[in-house]
């Protein structure tokens, strides 16, 4: 795979990321043959790891093709939830009138049948709600919490490769709402060839002079990364307040879809006996 930047600098040391881009060619084995596929992306992209597995969507009729994360990205979880939110919609358009009774009527000892279906849609929501919770929220401040540590263990297990690089300036990212967040953008060698990289996480403007070189660390899976800064250790002590928060909060989600689909499945059973 082979990743293009075009680089649009604002300054000296900054990168106008809204007016730049990346241009990103991979070959993949088809049939005996090599395909090549290049596709060009707004803004800089981060370059994926060293033996990362891409997986790619190939119609070799049309000869179209597609990132497997851009075209199905969790599209059964919300397809299906999508699913029963419509049939949910359909049916009290049709008999909202009767639905609206027999669930003022629903009681847990003595359940009907609009009732348990009613909660087994609020169940599979909070299911999915947690899902995304864990997915967006979740993993981060798991991350944010044990990052450090998990650094310092492999660190102390020589899983870690030191990698000499070179901070050549900041990108800098809008979100559309007027706010920016800046990115250092590092420059190493490898395998003869120029390689940029950076982090996923803001950094403040002060932590990485441009020009000045660096240690970025890899492991064993080639992923890249900065070694923690000595306000990452000081932080560390007080960043499982938030994580207590979202796992609470994750927990009372999973908790709330497992009661709701144990009244639905109940409320289904008890109205199936008393056919």
């Amino acid at each position: 795979m082979e990743v293009e930047t075009r680089k649009t600098w604002s300054d000296s040391t900054t990168i106008d990321d809204d007016r730049s881009s990346t241009c990103v060619t991979w070959e993949a084995p088809w049939k005996g043959r090599t395909l090549s596929f290049r596709k060009e992306y707004p803004g800089i992209v981060e370059n994926p790891a060293k033996g990362d597995r891409i997986s790619l969507l190939y119609d070799p009729v049309g000869s179209r093709w597609a990132l497997w994360k851009e075209v199905r990205s969790l599209w059964t979880v919300w397809g299906w939830f999508a699913l029963l939110c419509g049939i949910a919609a359909f049916s009290f358009f049709l008999h909202g009138q009767e639905i609206l009774t027999a669930l003022s009527d629903y009681t847990v000892e003595v359940p009907n049948l609009p009732g348990a279906l009613f909660c087994g849609l609020l169940g599979a929501g909070c299911a999915v709600g947690t899902f995304a919770f864990v997915q967006v929220f979740l993993r981060r401040e798991i991350h944010s919490f044990g990052g450090p540590l998990l650094w310092g263990i492999k660190r102390l297990l020589g899983h870690l490769e030191e990698v000499e690089a070179t901070c050549e300036g900041w990108i800098e990212k809008g979100d559309g709402e007027g706010s920016v967040s800046s990115y250092p953008l590092f420059s190493f060698l490898e395998s003869g060839k120029k390689v940029e990289w950076f982090p996923p996480c803001t950094s403040a403007r002060k932590a990485y002079v441009p020009g000045s070189r660096y240690v970025l660390y890899r492991d064993r899976k080639g992923r890249l990364g900065p070694g923690p800064r000595f306000a990452d250790w000081l932080r560390l002590p007080f960043s499982w307040i938030p994580l207590a928060f979202f796992l609470f909060f994750a927990l009372s989600l999973a908790l709330a879809a497992v009661w709701m689909l144990w009244l639905a499945g109940s409320g289904v059973a008890y109205c199936w006996s008393h056919l």
